[in-house]
């Protein structure tokens, strides 16, 4: 599910993106936002962090309905919350993933942003090569996947 989220975050579809700016310029803001509303989106709201993300359908509305300061959205939210017992388990057994996470955070503290892009996207195609067959690998994806989710929600 959260590999689900950031997934939905980083890869947004240009052209897509480029149907809905067009559409944006041909018609009036109300008219633009009305389509918006119509149909639904699925989001999950993280009740104990107050804090909503897609789930699934409606990346793009929910993005373009922020773009243009959209009052409202028409949604399916599912309410969450975090399982303090599964989540200390999953930090136990992924332990070396959150330690790879660090060692990431940290060389990219020191790193122009234009070279940090161009790292992240050789880390991203590695890392969704699944015919890598490394067997620690696994741990590094799970670190890269705790970077993109940290990244992409402090964003």
């Amino acid at each position: 599910m959260i590999m689900q989220l950031v997934k939905d975050l980083i890869y947004i579809d240009s052209r897509r993106c480029r149907i809905a700016l067009k559409h944006l310029i041909e018609q009036p803001l109300r008219q633009f936002q009305d389509f918006y509303k119509k149909s639904l989106v699925r989001l999950i709201y993280f009740k104990d962090l107050d804090f909503y993300a897609v789930y699934g359908d409606g990346t793009h509305r929910t993005l373009w309905a922020k773009l243009t300061g959209s009052s409202t959205i028409s949604a399916e939210v599912i309410v969450a919350y975090k399982d303090h017992l599964a989540y200390e388990s999953f930090k136990t057994e992924y332990n070396s993933g959150f330690i790879i996470k660090s060692i990431i955070e940290g060389l990219m503290k020191y790193t122009p942003s234009k070279i940090e892009s161009s790292l992240l996207a050789a880390f991203r195609r590695i890392h969704e090569d699944k015919r890598i067959k490394i067997h620690d690998f696994e741990k590094i994806r799970v670190g890269l996947d705790l970077y993109y989710i940290e990244k992409a929600l402090g964003d």
